[in-house]
């Protein structure tokens, strides 16, 4: 949406940043993280998942930010209900990018069937799902596109999947 001086950003764009910054700094420790873009806006929201499970990874982690009003603030982590690896890891993810100083921490939330990429992961898959931002909020939208703030969500993201995945 645009930002009222002639700028347009799309979540697309946004995810994308910071997801490649996670798995360049995932690869660089050694682990075998693999970056999943759609392929256009019109792909639908399952086939993520559908996707992820081909390859089935220990872990399945989804970059997005949200757009709701230009008030609204936080990131939050997603869980599969039922699943406590999931929550355990959600709320682990959260938790290590809770000191950024740029976006407050939300709590963690169950997914209720609305996220479809969660609902078609594999049992054996532990899926989480990472909202890091508001971009409605353009003071939040500056925020999450610094170069600070994704180094910051990056790096921490990528150490605490490094000990999720070696313990």
């Amino acid at each position: 949406d645009g930002d009222g001086k002639g700028f347009y950003v799309s979540e697309w764009d946004i995810n994308v940043k910071e997801a490649k910054a996670i798995v360049e700094k995932l690869q660089a420790k050694g682990i075998n993280a693999k970056l999943q873009v759609a392929h256009s806006k019109s792909e639908d929201l399952n086939a993520a998942g559908r996707i992820a499970n081909k390859s089935n990874p220990k872990l399945y982690v989804s970059i997005h930010h949200n757009y709701y009003d230009s008030n609204s603030t936080g990131y939050f982590s997603m869980y599969n209900p039922n699943n406590a690896k999931s929550k355990e890891a959600a709320d682990r993810l959260s938790n290590a990018i809770n000191n950024n100083g740029r976006v407050p921490q939300r709590s963690s939330r169950e997914n209720t069937g609305y996220i479809g990429e969660l609902n078609v992961i594999n049992d054996s898959i532990v899926p989480v799902l990472l909202e890091l931002g508001f971009f409605s909020n353009i003071s939040e939208l500056e925020n999450i596109c610094s170069d600070a703030y994704v180094d910051y969500v990056s790096t921490n993201l990528a150490n605490e999947i490094s000990l999720m995945l070696n313990e």
